[in-house]
């Protein structure tokens, strides 16, 4: 989970973990040597904007240099005078901007602020300058105005260039002694809905992003000693005056990061046709080894339970990270739960929940600003599902009640924003608030209704919301839905009362 450094809740996580042995983890994959050298083939190619995108990293200058040349299509019945991308760099320029939770500010910056930001150098279509403007009150918001208004069904080509300073912190995007993270940091496309333009600030709270599934070319340059993880299938690698190109690709996937390291070692196996990819900064062998042991039972768990997951390609990549951080074929996972002893099931449940994510956020997309709860119960809730299927279904409800009913209730009482689960992350007054109605109620909510119809039935609600929803953006009305569907009977009472 992604900001769990919350003292209240660590030490009830802490004080309740003594219930759970967690070296009752076992292997349950079979592994079978698969060679993966392409992407996914396009959902829908026609319909996709398209991202090609070129960088290099100066690593004297901490600066990320590149252009962006993007295929955006005009999906919607209107035609689009502007066109909106999120930059999220700039929400580093300014420390009360920054997307870095105050109760962990000290530790992430290591004491001290130091910017970062996005620099646009130019915006071009077809040779031609464009007007651009940059908007949002953490400037996180660059609006494009096209030579003649976007017609409905019309693809335009845009041309960005930008150069990015990188921030000296253990954040998404940023930098440390061992790794380059690269979340969120290129210009993205802004989602288009019924509510029109999606355009909310870099939230310092919970996971605040909104993207529509788009394919992806990737080339990135770093110096020859350094290693890249990143989403997608890594085509190839080029060496050249001492620079190194590594070529990504991977298409109708929602989000693309990497991470750059000349201390990465990497490990491979499979499992179900997957490629996974652990990459680690040393350590014990154990323990990077019971890391892969994690990522490849929760990827045939979550397989077995939800539906084939779409991708051929993983990473698990530890890293300069408070927590953990999902992104599409790729999560970030705190480095120092590879080397401390007692962190071994911070990094089980890490790894756990944010292959989780790769279901619910990343193939079943939604709004996560204002309705963070659909991606983020599911992913909490898979901490027990993965936990009944390498232990026991015993085993499971422990953790269930352990980890969050009981932790939900020690704590309700403190709760500042009233009880309900389904509210925009800017309303939440601190990462406790988040933490137990997001994630704990949420999971609770799930128990609640898997409880009331068995786990033939509630997994079959899953399994049906998965594959209506895969490669598209769901909504909470959309899970209520399914859970309808697949029951046969009115729910209205139930998810007013929770949610």
């Amino acid at each position: 989970m992604k900001r769990l450094t919350l003292l209240l809740i660590v030490i009830l996580i802490s004080l309740n973990i003594v219930g759970c042995n967690t070296n009752k983890t076992k292997p349950i994959i079979n592994n079978d040597p698969i060679d993966v050298e392409s992407p996914l083939e396009s959902v829908d190619d026609n319909k996709l904007n398209k991202y090609d995108i070129n960088v290099e990293l100066n690593q004297t200058e901490k600066l990320l240099i590149g252009e962006a040349k993007i295929s955006y299509i005009n999906n919607e019945n209107l035609g689009l005078d502007k066109i909106y991308f999120h930059i999220y760099p700039n929400a580093y320029k300014r420390e009360e901007t920054s997307p870095v939770p105050l109760e962990d500010f000290e530790v992430v910056y290591r004491g001290v602020f130091k910017p970062g930001f996005i620099d646009i150098t130019s915006i071009s279509s077809n040779n031609e300058e464009l007007l651009y403007n940059i908007e949002g009150t953490d400037e996180t918001i660059l609006g494009i105005t096209p030579e003649a208004t976007l017609k409905p069904g019309e693809r335009i080509e845009i041309l960005i260039a930008f150069k990015i300073t990188l921030p000296p912190v253990d954040d998404r995007l940023g930098y440390g002694d061992d790794c380059y993270n690269f979340g969120n940091w290129y210009p993205i496309a802004a989602v288009y809905d019924d509510s029109g333009w999606n355009l909310d600030p870099y939230y310092a709270m919970g996971d605040p992003f909104y993207s529509d599934i788009s394919d992806y070319k990737v080339n990135i340059k770093v110096p020859e000693e350094f290693i890249v993880a990143a989403t997608g299938v890594a085509l190839e690698e080029k060496v050249l005056e001492n620079k190194k190109t590594y070529s990504f690709e991977e298409k109708s996937i929602r989000d693309f990061a990497w991470v750059a390291s000349d201390k990465f070692h990497v490990d491979v196996d499979n499992v179900d046709g997957i490629k996974i990819k652990n990459y680690y900064l040393g350590g014990s062998k154990a323990r990077n080894e019971y890391a892969m042991t994690v990522a490849k039972n929760s990827i045939k768990i979550f397989n077995k339970m939800y539906g084939k997951y779409p991708y051929k390609t993983i990473s698990i990549v530890a890293t300069q990270f408070i927590s953990g951080m999902e992104y599409p074929g790729i999560v970030f996972i705190n480095k120092d739960y590879y080397y401390n002893s007692s962190d071994q099931f911070y990094l089980e449940v890490t790894i756990a929940h944010e292959v989780a994510h790769q279901w619910w956020y990343n193939a079943v997309g939604n709004d996560e600003v204002d309705e963070a709860w659909v991606d983020e119960s599911l992913a909490a809730y898979s901490e027990v599902v993965y936990y009944e299927n390498t232990n026991s279904k015993e085993y499971g409800a422990s953790y269930m009640r352990s980890e969050y009913t009981e932790v939900y209730n020690n704590y309700k009482n403190n709760i500042q924003v009233g009880e309900r689960i389904l509210q925009p992350v800017y309303e939440f007054n601190n990462l406790n608030d988040y933490a137990v109605l997001v994630y704990y109620k949420g999971a609770m909510l799930h128990d609640a209704i898997r409880e009331e119809v068995g786990d033939e039935i509630f997994f079959k609600i899953l399994q049906t919301y998965y594959d209506e929803y895969k490669f598209k953006n769901a909504t909470s009305q959309d899970y209520i839905d399914v859970v309808e569907e697949v029951t046969g009977k009115a729910w209205d009472v139930f998810f007013n009362e929770w949610l």
